[in-house]
């Protein structure tokens, strides 16, 4: 009788403790569901016992429909485990305050929630049931992805920029910094972060940076370029874009910076300046060539008629031979002259190695009284076919940078040798090869500057142009050969050249033995004294001459030949005169009057190798020689 009457206080209990929570979830209610909030409640085995308006708003199903229903009807699969985890945290007191989960409507879809709990306890302060407060967060989840998207996609921009983007505060701490940033200060990202702008600059930039922020005070944006000094780098110019950062109370929080380097564009601007005045160099250079082989022309014809009257013993012949190698070598130099004019292309010559490499290193070295030169040369090296102008500035710069190491002070030591085959370090001659060793005993080039010094523009020197062993390379490599260094600190440096043998072999010389012939030539050229000459020489093999200037008198001249049964047995031709080359048919012109005649081209140069123009006959490379002249009228 008394348990009966103990479970009937139980059960009423139960009843009256159902009937205050349904009043409590319906005060509750009234209360959130203006907040769109959903109020369920659930016993600890999971069975919901309470199910409010906001519930059936949210989820889709009515209060008859749910109720009794377990809570895991609702819990997608995936998060089941998880809300079990839940549960056991709220009985054991370690549940947090709020909680983002998913949950399944009546379609069966997912939807973002986060909710809040509270234990419900009876009058015996034991825990019966778990209510849980939830409201719907789907659209702000998806919001926030899609923000979240689209930072990726700006942070993904901002990073694969080529330009650097770099931004800072008011007090010109770096708070980010992009790869491209990185590349500018040859520097990790993390080591930009947090340092000063300031730290970057050199301190006469400071000063320019601090104006242009000041110039921003009133304006959008602000453009400059500064040159920066990064460590064991040239110097880098860099143009910097600097804008204003606002913060939602539109008062200035930050300044962004766009850089970007354009060293390599200022670099071609100033080498196209360069340019244009080599050009017009190169148009004074081609002149003053032409005048002065035209006076070379006169020595070498004049120093050519004397010999030729003196015995083969006579000791002026041999001073006049030394002259001679003088004028070659003045010939030399209008070559370098016109290269200006023509872009520096090759031209081979046979030459006599050792003798030109040795005169080669003297001449660089005039005046320096206190360098020490060795120099050793084998026997009997063949010759080889070189631009002797261009190999003369490759020996020229290697010694003079050798000479300006040492302070003007020291030891420099030329060897000239000849090597067999060769295959490593990547590369080989099919024939053997000369081999030339500048040294000098001069401090020598850290490794770490050792790699790059055949760059162009790199240079150690502060009014060095960084260009000297970049051409000097240039130039071996276009004779098919190959430039190389060694260096040890305190020790020295040697440099090595490698050109290739020719399989040609320079005809021998000819003799000024006079072969008589005879007949009657036309010459056109517009310096007398070269004229004058040219009439002695030809008269020596045997020859008259008529002598103009002009195009016109030289027609005229050819027609009255063939008027009064003359022929001119050859008809010599300057094509560089200013009056010929303005006149593009003047060899049509000849041969409409004698189709037959031997057309002979007085050029100021000739590139070795190199087949005459096909309008003329033959060519003469002046300064006129006396075998050459022959040699072009044999046989007439």
């Amino acid at each position: 009788m008394v348990q009966d009457n103990r479970k009937d206080n139980q059960i009423s209990q139960l009843k009256r403790e159902n009937s205050r929570l349904k009043q409590k979830l319906k005060n509750y209610s009234s209360l959130l569901h203006e907040g769109n909030n959903a109020i369920i409640i659930f016993d600890l085995t999971g069975n919901i016992i309470a199910w409010d308006k906001g519930a059936e708003a949210l989820y889709g199903w009515n209060e008859d429909e749910i109720l009794n229903s377990n809570i895991f009807e609702i819990i997608p699969e995936d998060q089941q485990e998880k809300f079990e985890k839940f549960i056991e945290e709220v009985q054991e007191g370690g549940a947090q305050d709020i909680y983002e989960s998913q949950r399944l409507n009546k379609s069966g879809e997912k939807l973002d929630v986060w909710f809040t709990y509270n234990m419900l306890k009876g009058s015996d302060n034991e825990p019966y049931a778990i209510a849980t407060t939830e409201r719907d967060i789907t659209k702000r989840k998806e919001t926030t992805r899609k923000l979240k998207q689209r930072e990726q996609k700006y942070k993904s921009l901002v990073e694969s920029l080529g330009a650097g983007l770099i931004e800072f505060n008011l007090n010109g701490k770096i708070t980010y910094a992009n790869p491209a940033a990185k590349n500018i200060f040859t520097s990790k990202t993390s080591t930009l972060l947090n340092k000063n702008i300031s730290d970057l600059l050199q301190s006469d930039n400071k000063k320019i940076f601090n104006d242009y922020i000041q110039k921003l005070g009133n304006k959008e944006k602000v453009n400059f370029e500064l040159e920066i000094k990064i460590a064991n780098t040239n110097n880098k110019i860099i143009s910097v874009s600097l804008t204003k950062n606002y913060s939602i109370k539109g008062n200035i929080k930050s300044y962004i910076g766009i850089l970007e380097d354009i060293t390599d564009i200022r670099r071609m601007e100033e080498e196209m300046i360069k340019a244009d005045k080599m050009e017009s160099l190169g148009l004074l250079a081609g002149g003053l060539a032409h005048d002065f082989r035209n006076i070379l022309s006169i020595f070498m014809g004049n120093i050519t008629l004397l010999k030729m009257k003196l015995g083969d013993d006579d000791k002026i012949k041999k001073r006049l031979k030394k002259t001679e190698q003088a004028v070659e070598r003045a010939k030399d130099l209008t070559k370098q002259l016109k290269s200006l004019s023509t872009g520096g292309q090759i031209e081979l010559q046979e030459t006599e190695i050792s003798s030109f490499i040795k005169q080669s290193v003297k001449l660089s070295l005039t005046g320096q009284k206190q360098i020490d030169f060795e120099y050793h040369a084998d026997d009997d090296l063949p010759d080889i076919k070189i631009d002797k102008g261009q190999i003369n500035q490759v020996i020229s710069n290697l010694v003079i940078n050798a000479y300006q190491a040492m302070d003007d002070k020291g030891q420099i030591q030329v060897k000239v040798e000849q090597e067999s085959e060769r295959s490593e370090k990547g590369f080989v001659f099919d024939n053997d090869y000369i081999k030339i060793t500048i040294q000098d005993n001069g401090p020598g080039i850290p490794q770490e500057q050792r790699q790059n010094i055949f760059e162009p523009y790199f240079t150690t020197k502060s009014k060095g142009t960084g260009l000297g062993l970049s051409t000097a390379r240039s130039i071996v490599r276009k004779h098919g050969g190959r430039m190389e260094v060694s260096s040890s600190v305190d020790i020295g440096t040697k440099f090595f050249i490698y050109l290739p043998i020719s399989a040609e072999h320079p005809q021998a010389q000819q003799t000024e033995e006079v072969e008589k012939t005879e007949g009657k030539v036309l010459f056109m050229e517009g310096d007398s004294s070269i004229q004058s000459i040219a009439r002695v020489m030809l008269a020596k093999i045997g020859f008259e001459a008529d002598f103009v200037k002009d195009i016109n008198i030289a027609l005229n001249k050819i027609k009255q030949n063939r008027q009064n049964n003359e022929q001119y047995k050859a008809i010599f031709l300057n094509p560089q005169l200013p009056q010929t080359q303005n006149d593009p048919n003047i060899i049509q012109r000849i041969r409409e009057q004698r189709p037959d005649v031997r057309i002979i081209g007085l050029f100021n140069e000739i590139k070795s190798g190199e087949d005459p123009p096909p309008e003329f006959d033959a060519v003469i490379d002046q300064p006129l020689k006396f075998n050459q002249l022959k040699s072009k009228l044999a046989g007439l």
